[in-house]
């Protein structure tokens, strides 16, 4: 096997294709540690690196999917290969749990080198950031009364819609509040701003909120639909660029939990990083 090894990355020399696997993304992956261990060591890994990406990415949504389920094996692997694609979709991912990691993800964070331990953290805490100022927006929503402004509960003709304004508050401050106190926040925060962010019953059912107004303030069910809607049109707004999916990989159909709106650019590349320092 080793001889064959080398017997491939000496045909490269003269251009002779790579057999790479094609199965599976795991035999894939395999293949290119197999390579990249030699090809390192001879120092001749750009002469290989477009042959082995270009294999990774035949398999489309399953390498994103792989990649999701340990981006810190790819996001090393896209080191070696100089892919900003596999680089990118690797990253975002790490950045939108860290400084928590996945008991799922085989590679732990103690193999990344200190320069993208630096950047993940940087990145994390510009979406922490943004976070912060997401939820501080949603708990600031109202609505807007005709001539006068913020429904007031001292009028009694807008005390119906300020209980509703409440209401809607209170339930995301007590979701968002939850999230405070657990050590994994950023793994689940993703399920709770996507489902603000996707309108209709995603967030706070009406049925369930119909329930609830029924036995607490039934004089507030003849606007509720409309009272609830107009708050959740205005919180899909506020959640727009939190719940954005930089990623190549359907996060609902995946159960991603952590937000993936990571934006990614050339300063966030380490070997671009490297190269100009």
């Amino acid at each position: 096997m080793e001889v064959e090894l080398y017997h491939q990355l000496f045909g490269a020399f003269y251009s002779i294709p790579l057999t790479i696997p094609t199965t599976s993304v795991s035999a894939t992956l395999s293949a290119c540690d197999s390579f990249l261990r030699i090809s390192d060591h001879l120092s001749i890994t750009p002469l290989i690196a477009t042959q082995l990406s270009t294999a990774l990415k035949a398999h489309r949504h399953n390498l994103y999917i792989a990649i999701s389920r340990d981006p810190a094996r790819y996001l090393l692997l896209s080191i070696h290969l100089r892919d900003t694609a596999i680089y990118t979709e690797s990253l975002i991912h790490i950045i939108g749990v860290w400084p928590c990691w996945p008991n799922g993800w085989s590679t732990r964070p103690n193999v990344l080198p200190a320069e993208l331990k630096k950047i993940s953290k940087r990145k994390a805490s510009e979406l922490h950031n943004l976070t912060k100022q997401t939820e501080r927006q949603l708990l600031l929503r109202t609505i807007n009364m005709p001539k006068s402004g913020p429904a007031d509960p001292a009028i009694d003709s807008q005390f119906d819609t300020w209980f509703i304004v409440a209401l809607f508050r209170s339930n995301l401050a007590k979701d968002i509040y939850a999230l405070e106190g657990d050590r994994t926040a950023t793994l689940k925060r993703g399920w709770l701003l996507r489902s603000i962010g996707k309108g209709g019953d995603a967030y706070m059912p009406y049925a369930e909120t119909k329930r609830l107004i029924e036995r607490t303030m039934p004089s507030a069910l003849d606007n509720l639909k409309e009272d609830l809607n107009l708050l959740k049109e205005t919180a899909m707004d506020v959640v727009q660029d939190v719940v954005k999916n930089r990623t190549l990989v359907d996060v609902e159909a995946e159960e991603i939990g952590w937000l993936t709106c990571a934006e990614i650019g050339e300063g966030d590349v380490v070997w671009e990083v490297e190269g100009t320092g």
